[in-house]
């Protein structure tokens, strides 16, 4: 299993796999009522919002997709996990972890955050639990 980054430049190409992974979950988290599907494809080929693919190259298909975007604070950058969704969690979550971290600290970001569930942010280790909110975060 792989995750790759895609190039805003080849977004369309990828993205009725990429929007069949997050329309689910969108439409789940009523985020589809704040920012449309064509909002999202028009910010991700801007480049304000980065798409990634979860392939799995034994079934030869994609598993997941998700979105991050960059937020520079006063202090530093932020990356926040935006929008997540696929199937078999369990078969990825770790890698998903490990690639979030690490694209966190090539781009020099300070913290790592996404606005969830409760309970979604113990399938991403280390995320520390702000209990007034839905809102995890990683310190970097």
């Amino acid at each position: 299993m792989q995750i790759h980054k895609i190039p805003k430049e080849n977004i369309i190409d990828s993205w009725c796999d990429i929007r069949g992974n997050l329309i689910k979950p969108m439409i789940k988290s009523t985020t589809i009522d704040r920012f449309p599907l064509d909002f999202l494809l028009l910010s991700l080929i801007k480049g304000e919002k980065q798409a990634w693919v979860i392939w799995d190259e034994t079934q030869n298909k994609m598993l997941a997709a998700f979105v991050t975007e960059i937020y520079q604070y006063p202090t530093g950058l932020a990356v926040n996990l935006f929008l997540l969704g696929g199937e078999d969690l369990d078969l990825w979550r770790e890698l998903l972890a490990e690639c979030l971290l690490k694209y966190t600290q090539e781009i020099g970001a300070k913290w790592l955050d996404t606005y969830c569930r409760r309970g979604f942010y113990k399938t991403l280790l280390g995320f520390n639990a702000n209990e007034e909110s839905t809102h995890y975060s990683i310190t970097i």
